[in-house]
């Protein structure tokens, strides 16, 4: 597997996380604090579009759940359902209140950071960083329960999204500058991220093999093309 830059478009706003919804990118301001949604990413050159409304999140990762957005602040690990038209936020997760049965706890340490976010078949997934036991972590909301955990692929996981044509889940890390897929079957593919992607912030998928996430070396933000 290899990842190659197809495209790099310049964001008004340094940003860590990136969500792609149709033909728009939403992420979110570094300096404004701010929810942003760009258009034309097709036509190589964005465009901010229609405000979004404002959330009280500061450093956020983006996903979204298939009817609204969820919305994780990185530091103290919360993570809110967000009404996309009238900004009404719901508390969905927070550590402390999770079941993790004979799951890892490192979710929990205060020192421990949330790098992206992901959902898929029903469940939120965690990108966590904790040193030797940064891990991703799959939770069911409706129970509070942790239901997947496995090691991260590296210390710092940045990047977290899932194709839902087969379900593989792929995972950037900063660290080890790798791209992993991992299979259902236990199948793990890898590729090295090309030099010029120097600092990856957020993952999001496109179409089937296309990706886009940041730089935040400098404020960019690159679609990736996956080949085998």
């Amino acid at each position: 597997m290899k990842a190659i830059i197809d495209r790099r478009l310049t964001l008004q706003e340094r940003s860590g996380t990136v969500l792609v919804r149709g033909t728009e990118i939403w992420t979110y301001g570094a300096k404004t604090s701010k929810l942003l949604r760009y258009t034309g990413f097709q036509d190589r050159e964005l465009t901010l579009g229609a405000p979004l409304p404002s959330i009280s999140t500061k450093d956020a990762a983006l996903s979204w759940d298939g009817n609204n957005l969820l919305v994780a602040n990185r530091s103290n690990r919360k993570v809110f359902r967000v009404d996309p038209a009238s900004g009404q936020e719901t508390l969905v997760m927070e550590p402390g209140s999770l079941s993790f049965g004979d799951y890892d706890t490192a979710l929990l340490a205060v020192d421990t950071v949330i790098g992206d976010i992901a959902w898929y078949n029903g469940l939120l997934y965690l990108a966590v960083q904790a040193g030797y036991s940064s891990a991703i972590y799959g939770i069911d909301l409706g129970k509070k329960r942790v239901v997947f955990h496995r090691l991260a692929p590296g210390p710092k996981p940045w990047g977290l999204d899932f194709n839902s044509a087969d379900g593989s889940m792929y995972i950037v890390d900063n660290r080890n500058r790798e791209l992993r897929r991992f299979f259902n079957a236990g199948k793990v593919d890898v590729a090295d991220l090309p030099s010029e992607w120097v600092e990856p912030r957020g993952l999001s998928f496109e179409t089937e093999g296309r990706l886009w996430s940041t730089d935040w070396s400098t404020g960019d933000v690159l679609r990736i093309r996956m080949e085998e």
